[in-house]
């Protein structure tokens, strides 16, 4: 651009290099400004999405949330079951932690290690209220009165130690756990109707959203009652 500007005349035969010099100096001046644009712009939108990953993570983080499975059934309760002292289960009416964890179940009461249950009172309201929703219902009755006689046959082989109690809720939970001062898993439970293996997550204690399943857990657990109404 610069050589067709010192001299508008150049020409070689027909063809006029000045026009061709300053033509090819503006398309190069083009490129580079598109190029240096196109750099910072990507640059900036590369920071920004950094930086809101960054955030993101930070915040979850801070929530407390430090493991996932995407299925209940790959948690494997055994670090909670062995090494805590006290741990809480509680869940609407099934009994597959009980079915699946019952040696760790009486190894605990053996070594004197507290362990508190919550299930559903059978004959309260959200009961009552389940088995009017559900489409298929008859299971809950019989899937209480197993936790029942499950315990119940712990405390009988290790009644001096009375280390595992079992107390009953009458609320339609939004979530089963898995609770101990360590962390809490979570497993939470579906809004429509319909049957599926939804995905667990593991708060780990002293982190804000630890503070909120402890309260409403111990919460639910003061309330519970004895006895099965």
């Amino acid at each position: 651009m610069l050589i067709g500007t010192l001299w508008p005349d150049l020409t070689l035969r027909t063809l006029n290099l000045s026009h061709l010099f300053s033509n090819m100096g503006l398309v190069l001046a083009v490129v580079v400004s598109a190029q240096w644009y196109y750099d910072n712009h990507t640059k900036r939108q590369l920071l920004i999405e950094v930086s809101k990953a960054a955030i993101a993570y930070t915040n979850v983080a801070r929530s407390g949330i430090s493991n996932f499975v995407e299925k209940t059934r790959e948690i494997d309760y055994d670090e909670l079951f062995s090494h805590s002292e006290t741990i809480i289960i509680g869940f609407q009416h099934n009994p597959r932690v009980v079915d699946e964890y019952f040696t760790e179940l009486q190894s605990r009461v053996t070594d004197g290690k507290e362990t508190r249950i919550l299930v559903s009172d059978q004959n309260g309201n959200a009961v009552t209220y389940l088995s009017k929703s559900l489409q298929d219902s008859d299971h809950i009755i019989p899937e209480i009165r197993k936790v029942i006689d499950k315990t119940n046959a712990i405390n009988r082989v290790e009644k001096a130690k009375q280390t595992l109690q079992l107390r009953f809720h009458d609320a339609v939970l939004t979530y089963s756990f898995v609770y101990s001062k360590d962390g809490v898993w979570i497993k939470a439970y579906r809004n429509s109707l319909g049957k599926s293996s939804p995905p667990g997550i593991f708060v780990r204690s002293a982190s804000p959203l630890f503070e909120f399943y402890k309260q409403d857990i111990e919460s639910l657990w003061e309330l519970a009652s004895d006895d099965s109404s």
